[in-house]
């Protein structure tokens, strides 16, 4: 009683394709145990809607938004992403 849960649900009207662009991996030793983070950014088709309070699920991992560069001109947009394993 009185936790919290945490859940998600996808938006109707996401994109749905993307172009993968890699900007770097890192791994570290925390509490004895290697954890890995991946940053990257992702080419999308533009969707005004898209805050970084969203997640993005890509090849099965969720991904906390860092950044969204949008020029509110072209058809596409570039989502900053992060994912740590």
């Amino acid at each position: 009683m009185g936790s919290t849960v945490e859940s998600w649900a996808a938006v109707s009207g996401s994109p749905t394709w993307c172009q993968y662009i890699p900007l770097r991996g890192l791994e570290r030793i925390t509490a004895g145990q290697v954890v890995g983070s991946t940053e990257f950014k992702l080419r999308i088709r533009r969707w005004s809607a898209l805050s970084s309070a969203h997640r993005v699920i890509h090849n099965g991992n969720t991904c906390e938004i860092l950044g969204i560069e949008d020029n509110h001109r072209d058809g596409d947009m570039v989502v900053h992403c992060k994912t740590t394993e």
